[in-house]
């Protein structure tokens, strides 16, 4: 019987897991570009938005909404006067962060950890660090695809590599 409670119970931590794992992972990877940000112009006023649909959180650096399937780094002052190597920096932050969450969970999930709990099955937690390393690297192969219009209304936006390759292509400012 208590096998029986345990199934919906592991499938529901499932779920809930997921959904945190997939809004981390894009928020990690916008505050890798505001970690650039902050590097390149010392300035600490940005806004992270993880997300699209109902609002669930809304402060001053951070929205946070139902839908995490994107997610966006703005500055809080909208400045463009950024030099070529700002603005390489700020791009490249989000993959960089990415790409050291996808070396870290690759560590946590094939490095032999022991996990285990009394109220989660290990299999559920286990299956939370695979889904965490799989959003993750997606995330990382998203970001590095160089393209534009991955979403809709945004056809002249591109992934964070266009968008550095089309800083490089500028002239000289």
């Amino acid at each position: 019987m208590l096998k029986l409670i345990a199934i919906p119970i592991n499938i529901a931590v499932f779920l809930c897991g997921f959904w945190t794992v997939t809004m981390l992972s894009v928020l990690l990877h916008e505050f890798g570009h505001a970690i650039g940000f902050m590097l390149t112009t010392g300035d600490r006023n940005w806004h992270i938005e993880v997300g699209q649909g109902k609002k669930l959180l809304d402060t001053k650096a951070l929205t946070i909404n139902l839908i995490v399937l994107d997610g966006s780094c703005i500055p809080a002052e909208d400045k463009t006067d950024y030099t070529k190597t700002q603005r390489v920096i700020i791009l490249s932050g989000g993959p960089i962060m990415s790409l050291l969450l996808v070396a870290g969970l690759s560590v946590l999930t094939f490095g032999g950890i022991s996990i285990s709990s009394e109220v989660i099955a290990a299999g559920t937690i286990r299956a939370l660090f695979f889904a965490a390393l799989i959003i993750n690297s997606l995330i990382l192969l998203w970001s590095v695809i160089p393209a534009y219009g991955i979403y809709r209304g945004m056809e002249d936006v591109g992934t964070d590599v266009m968008q550095i390759i089309d800083t490089l292509r500028r002239p000289q400012e």
